[in-house]
């Protein structure tokens, strides 16, 4: 009951009060001067979590789809990311144009992976009921 309480507090206030303070560090200046590093940290995020997840599934003997639907899952980058780099940058250990480049990778990330792992889903599960998709 005390978890669950402390569960209520800390994601009903403490959160939602994290991310807006991340949001007013951010300098989309930083981000629009210099765009190559956001876009580097955009693809390395996407190709590093859906294809290394496509290959775990494949050494697993997992079809590469199901590894490369639930790369597309695993590839939210949330709130973990903006935990660590909000250190880093406390820390001196990376740039404002740095850390404002990685919140942003995480907001595409965090925005466009729930979208296409969806509809992968979906595309799966209308195989499943045309008898098209095996099971693993």
């Amino acid at each position: 009951k005390i978890a669950k309480q402390i569960q209520v507090v800390s994601f009903g206030f403490f959160v939602p009060i994290f991310f807006v303070w991340v949001g007013f560090n951010t300098n989309i200046g930083a981000v629009l001067a210099e765009p190559s590093f956001t876009l580097f940290a955009v693809a390395i995020a996407f190709i590093g979590t859906v294809f290394g997840t496509t290959i775990g599934a494949m050494l697993t003997k997992h079809t590469p789809m199901e590894g490369f639907t639930a790369g597309w899952g695993l590839n939210a980058k949330g709130d973990t990311e903006l935990a660590i780099a909000t250190v880093a940058l406390q820390a001196g250990a990376i740039t404002a144009g740095i850390y404002s480049g990685l919140i942003v990778m995480s907001v595409i990330a965090t925005l466009v992976s729930p979208i296409v792992f969806r509809l992968l889903v979906q595309r799966h599960a209308r195989g499943m009921e045309l008898g098209k998709v095996e099971t693993a």
